[in-house]
């Protein structure tokens, strides 16, 4: 296998000293009202490629967040990180330990299923853990993941070309991260003032009105694509 470059520090956050009352601290940030929208946008965009009879991997399941959204039924968590790995055991889940740039050749072949969210922006190379990932695929298994905006979507193409796979989606991503709503965060009160009105009430009555806004916008605006893509063979 080729040397490939992985991001020390990301890794070593999870694994080195995570405990689990820190994986408990990282699940709570999602209940800020940018990170809630974007869980939610994730959650809508799965749901079309996930069923309660699919075999599903989540990897890496982190704390289990879409776990929590889909249930744990047929689900298979995969992560490198003891902590995130103890959290979901503790709540009954099935997990593993793998490293998504050397998963175990066990697992290939068996998904129908597979997840991988809020990880690839961190690493060089995501290229590598994209093509690991479509090999838990079986035929036809559907690989759902979210990717930096940098990406050349041409080249992604082909990519998936050369993979045996068919880009099925690809939607522009988090919105309500990029650098213009990070400055509103730093205010407290802002930020609450923000979390009750978007989340509490304007995105879960009217979570049209954010789909239309966001289609309408430059690819610039946003920090990620989610991506689905389709195992041939």
């Amino acid at each position: 296998m080729a040397d490939v470059v992985r991001n020390k520090d990301y890794t070593n956050l999870y694994t080195n000293g995570f405990s689990f009352k820190k994986v408990g601290f990282y699940n709570n940030k999602f209940c800020n009202w940018n990170k809630r929208i974007k869980h939610l946008e994730q959650v809508e965009f799965i749901r079309r490629y996930w069923s309660s009879d699919c075999y599903w991997c989540d990897f890496p399941i982190g704390s289990g967040r879409l776990a929590d959204s889909f249930g744990s039924v047929n689900l298979v968590g995969m992560d490198i990180s003891d902590g995130f790995i103890d959290f979901n055991r503790r709540r009954n889940r099935f997990c593993v330990k793998q490293d998504l740039f050397n998963p175990g050749g066990n697992w290939f072949g068996k998904f129908d299923l597979v997840t991988c969210m809020h990880t690839l922006f961190a690493f060089d190379d995501y290229m590598v853990i994209i093509s690991n990932l479509i090999k838990l695929l079986n035929v036809d298994g559907v690989l759902v993941f979210d990717i930096p905006r940098t990406v050349d979507k041409e080249k992604l193409v082909v990519f998936f070309k050369d993979n045996n796979c068919e880009l099925l989606e690809i939607k522009k991503h988090d919105f309500w991260d990029n650098p213009f709503f990070q400055c509103l965060r730093r205010n407290r009160f802002v930020d609450r003032v923000f979390w009750r009105l978007l989340l509490q009430y304007f995105y879960r009555f009217f979570p049209r009105f954010f789909v239309d806004i966001q289609r309408d916008m430059s690819d610039e605006y946003f920090c990620k694509f989610l991506v689905a893509v389709r195992r041939n063979s």
